[in-house]
């Protein structure tokens, strides 16, 4: 993992500059600037980044927009648009982060198990049902849904590989800690536009308000496995 700490930059010596108030003036607004967009400029096209994989904004906003297709097609109350993008945008950059948990683990997840997770899931609660229920409380739009099996099945054989013999709560706390710590060392990335990213809980937090204060959000890790059956 590369040094992230702050340089120590030393200058020997003193460099004697005039600048006329207009500059000044000019610099100074230039500064204000570029603290109102905060890092938003190196992250463009970006909704956010994990270690060398990109989300893009354009993926972000077709997976909302699917969403509410989805729902009004289901039969499902509308969710709040901010609601589908901070789901969408924490599903998106926790399959990239489960992608790369799953390489460094040696875990493989075939094709052929995402088809029998989807197809074990439909046959308990129904097709539609299916798509209604992770559309309606997890914000999955129904193109996602292999994807979202896939991360369930890594989350699941990581749990087992962090904590062999073990189940319920120490699992679950193995795999959090494992993914806040990959988190930290990849530096993930937020568009501040869409909030910042909070490791321990491994989820979206909200946008910041200035420059110094990140209120942490009251919220839980995202929840494994599909959802409860949800009758379009």
């Amino acid at each position: 993992m590369p040094d992230l700490s702050p340089t120590s930059i030393s200058v020997k010596g003193s460099i004697e500059v005039t600048v006329s108030g207009r500059v000044k003036k000019l610099a100074g607004l230039a500064l204000v600037a570029f603290l109102a967009t905060g890092c938003s400029a190196q992250l463009p096209g970006a909704a956010g980044v994990v270690g060398d994989a990109r989300v893009s904004n354009a993926s972000l906003d077709d997976a909302v927009t699917e969403t509410q297709t989805a729902l009004v097609d289901l039969n499902q109350k509308p969710v709040p648009v901010a609601t589908l993008t901070q789901q969408n945008l924490t599903r998106l950059v926790t399959s990239e982060l489960l992608a790369v948990a799953a390489q460094r683990r040696n875990i493989v997840v075939t094709a052929g198990d995402v088809d029998r997770e989807i197809a074990t899931a439909e046959r308990q609660s129904g097709a539609d049902a299916l798509k209604a229920g992770l559309a309606s409380q997890r914000g999955v739009p129904p193109s996602a849904i292999p994807s979202f099996a896939r991360d369930v099945l890594i989350e699941q054989a990581l749990a087992q590989s962090l904590a062999p013999g073990q189940t319920g709560q120490a699992q679950v706390d193995a795999v959090g800690l494992y993914l806040g710590v990959l988190s930290k060392e990849l530096d993930i990335r937020i568009s501040p536009r869409y909030g910042t990213w909070d490791a321990k809980q491994l989820t979206l937090g909200p946008v910041p308000n200035n420059l110094s204060t990140v209120v942490a959000p009251a919220v839980t890790a995202p929840p494994s496995g599909f959802p409860a059956p949800v009758a379009p």
